[in-house]
């Protein structure tokens, strides 16, 4: 495996709801401008591993963790500016969730809060975070109608620009295509090997076909436990752990 920067270093990283434990001493490199994608069947703690990264497992009652997540080698759970922290490791969630107000206002809001108020620096925003997000064509138009009158795909697009409106470093994605149809699907997947140039990606994914696609490295997990990780053609042609062979030729899942 070729040497990559590290943005992200997940140690041995355990997390429990209550007393159930759904995640055992994680260790996991995430390297910048990358696409990791983390697999497995359901309940294996993919979307709990995801949550943890920017801490939005915090608001989990009787919630709590061991073990470090270091972001550029400070642990984020020694972080006191959490509205800081969830600035710079954003998240887009498995079904499109736009706020009820204008494309616009969608992308504005995040700056908004952020304390950026000069009306031609919110019109760059708008328009940089929606062309990155290959939907400035569709909306340029129109950027005061409602965003819930957007396609799903243009909806979940839209959250995406929301998402680089606050100049993120990592994204979260959490089965950003699952709710879409195939061709809306194509053009997420191809918005994200183009975000990648600026952006870290980790996206959770239950589709193995879409992990293989767009993923530089791909993480295996199975009952809350890191399996094998390493560059996902390798992993793919040649995986390591014999359950993951198993899982990649379809014989649990």
């Amino acid at each position: 495996m070729e040497i990559e920067s590290k943005i992200l270093e997940i140690k041995e990283f355990s997390f429990w709801y209550g007393n159930n434990q759904a995640l055992f001493k994680i260790n996991l490199p995430i390297y910048k401008n990358k696409i990791t994608a983390i697999i497995g069947p359901s309940g294996c703690g993919k979307s709990t591993l995801l949550r943890s990264l920017n801490r939005i497992n915090d608001l989990l009652a009787g919630s709590r963790h061991q073990g470090e997540i270091n972001f550029h080698e400070q642990n984020i759970y020694e972080a006191n500016d959490i509205v800081m922290l969830r600035k710079k490791i954003g998240m887009v969630f498995q079904r499109p969730c736009p706020f009820p107000m204008s494309v616009r206002a969608n992308i504005e809001y995040g700056p908004k809060m952020h304390g950026i108020k000069d009306g031609q620096k919110l019109n760059e925003i708008v328009s940089s975070s929606l062309k990155q997000a290959a939907l400035w064509e569709e909306v340029s138009e129109d950027l005061n109608k409602s965003a819930l009158s957007l396609s799903g795909g243009q909806q979940q697009r839209l959250c995406i620009a929301r998402s680089l409106s606050i100049a993120p470093e990592i994204i979260l994605m959490d089965e950003p295509t699952s709710a879409l149809d195939p061709i809306a699907t194509a053009k997420i997947e191809s918005l994200m090997s183009a975000l990648k140039e600026k952006y870290t990606i980790i996206i959770v994914t239950h589709n193995m076909q879409q992990a293989a696609r767009i993923s530089d490295y791909t993480a295996f997990m199975h009952l809350g436990k890191l399996i094998e990780f390493g560059e996902t053609e390798q992993l793919f042609q040649n995986p390591q752990q014999e359950l993951t062979a198993e899982y990649l030729a379809g014989k649990f899942g």
